[in-house]
């Protein structure tokens, strides 16, 4: 995971598909947590605060019209 410092590093659009990539791994993980395949639920709540750095500095960027 990466800190809160790459992400405002990095422009909109490739905030936007870490997001959408981001998201796609919280939906595989619970996959795999209803079908007991997963061990470190912890994954999850890495992942969503990761998600909400990302929201945080698009937001940031889009106050800042950067």
């Amino acid at each position: 995971m990466a800190t809160i410092k790459e992400y405002r590093d990095k422009t909109k659009g490739v905030l936007e598909q870490d997001f959408k990539a981001l998201f796609k791994k919280v939906q595989d993980i619970r996959f795999s947590l209803k079908m007991g395949k997963l061990k470190d639920t912890s994954q999850i709540s890495k992942i969503k605060k990761s998600m909400a750095q990302i929201r945080s500095v698009i937001s940031e960027k889009e106050i800042l019209g950067s």
